[in-house]
């Protein structure tokens, strides 16, 4: 959503800038002033022209620096939601104590970190964001948070229903 927004603001952005260019090519930007308007100096009584940007050269600068800001504001927006981070490993190649007192029952899997754990069993919790609530063992898979399907010693789960 926030892609197509910003993608729409900066389409907008260039059809505005070219707009301004065009016409400023076709000497079509000017502003009026009356006779007696402060600032005007002469006493005719009639509206005279002045350009409002004095040189294309001005135009075409101020259209790209306005551009770059506007592109610029868009992509900053952007980056947060692409961007995320990780859990922090505190180890690596680590034993946790689990597997030192019994062999895995459903194998054994490496998690985010590179550490073996001890694969989930059928009906057991699995899953979440980098696997935080763990791996299913082989023949085994992860539904709706909970291993499915069968173990290497035949028990089974059935897949829920999310």
């Amino acid at each position: 959503m926030v892609v197509v927004v910003a993608a729409l603001a900066v389409a907008v952005v260039v059809v505005v800038v070219d707009q301004i260019s065009s016409e400023l090519n076709k000497g079509n930007i000017f502003k009026l002033t009356s006779p007696h308007h402060p600032l005007h100096h002469h006493h005719h009584h009639h509206l005279h022209h002045h350009p409002i940007i004095k040189t294309k050269m001005e135009m075409t600068t101020r259209s790209y620096i306005f551009f770059f800001i506007v592109s610029s504001t868009a992509l900053l927006l952007l980056l947060p939601g692409r961007c995320e981070g990780g859990p922090i490993c505190s180890s690596l190649n680590e034993v946790l104590p689990e597997m030192l007192q019994a062999p895995c029952r459903h194998g054994v899997v490496m998690d985010w970190c590179g550490n073996a754990r001890c694969a989930k069993g059928p009906g057991e919790t699995c899953g979440g964001r980098w696997n935080v609530k763990g791996s299913c063992g082989k023949g085994m898979y992860c539904v709706c948070g909970y291993c499915a399907g069968c173990s290497w010693d035949l028990q089974c789960a059935l897949g829920r229903f999310c």
